[in-house]
């Protein structure tokens, strides 16, 4: 994979594999062959949690991963995330999503849920960026 990205590092390395990684994420297909042997599965995580922002089919990606429920919800709420705008607010389930998920919704524009995050988001951080999204909402 250094030839294929044109990054030498030692990928004996973590932090060498970290860089081979985000080199190839021009390829998904090399970097999908690269994860289906990383041995460092903290590694292989990381790296999966960023792809699955990028990419719409997240089961082939999920496969290098089996047994890692982290990495399986993050998949689940991309998808919340991804259909944010459409959300109603009876949807809005705040004590199951994550921090993560409440602080990007927080910054998408549906009065509603921002509304709903202003009031309700899990953290101080969470209700003052929906409370502040909101104030640049046309009315």
């Amino acid at each position: 994979m250094t030839r294929e990205t044109g990054c030498a590092v030692d990928p004996a390395s973590e932090h060498g594999r970290w860089e081979l990684y985000q080199a190839a994420f021009g390829s998904l297909d090399l970097l999908h062959g690269a994860l289906a042997h990383e041995p460092d599965a903290a590694l292989r995580t990381s790296v999966l949690l960023r792809v699955l922002e990028r990419v719409d089919d997240h089961a082939r990606w999920l496969e290098l991963a089996p047994r890692d429920e982290y990495v399986r919800r993050r998949s689940r709420e991309i998808g919340v995330l991804r259909r944010a705008v459409g959300l109603a607010p009876t949807e809005a389930d705040f004590a199951v999503w994550s921090d993560w998920l409440q602080l990007r919704l927080a910054a998408i524009p549906s009065h509603d849920l921002l509304t709903a995050l202003a009031r309700g988001g899990r953290t101080k951080r969470i209700r003052r960026t929906a409370a502040a999204t909101l104030r640049t909402m046309p009315d």
